[in-house]
Formats: C-alpha cells, structure tokens, sequence
C-alpha cells in the first residue's frame, strides 16, 4: 500500500506568539485611529451644520421682523399723513 508523504515548505517564517500578538494590536491601533479620524470629521462636519442651520434661522427671523416693523411704521405714516390731510382741509 502507498503512503502518501507531504513534504513542508517554509515559504514564509512562522511568527511567534508574541510576534502576532504584536502585529494584531498594531492593526488595532491603525484601525481606531482610522475610525477616531472618520468620526472626528462626521462630528465637525455635523456641528458646522448645525450652525449654519441656526445662523440661516437667525437670519430670516431677523428678516422677518424687520419687514414687519418697516410695513407698521408705512402704515403710521401713512395713517398720519392722512392725519394732517384730514385736518387741514
């Protein structure tokens, strides 16, 4: 009967235990700072947001009001113009 014998080739050294230890909290580390570097940029990117959305809100408001007060004070003075006009005819 034919026995079949595997020969090893050593292509590639073995790492040791500590060795791969080693290796696997360096692709850790490269991979929370590539997360910590992704989501530092979504918080910043969210903030400036954020802001612009309460800086444009701000702005119509202010708009608005003052639309609001431009419109009543034509409307004072025109109502007084009228006013004068009234009382010296």
């Amino acid at each position: 009967m034919p026995t079949v014998t595997s020969k090893k080739f050593s292509w590639f050294k073995k790492l040791t235990l500590a060795q791969q230890h080693e290796a696997w909290r360096e692709r850790r580390r490269k991979f929370r700072e590539e997360n910590d570097a992704i989501a530092s940029a979504a918080s910043i990117a969210f903030a400036d947001a954020s802001n612009r959305q309460a800086t444009v809100g701000a702005e119509l408001a202010a708009q608005t009001l003052l639309t609001r007060v431009q419109s009543d004070l034509e409307a004072k003075r025109a109502e007084a113009s009228k006013a004068k006009l009234d009382v010296s005819v």
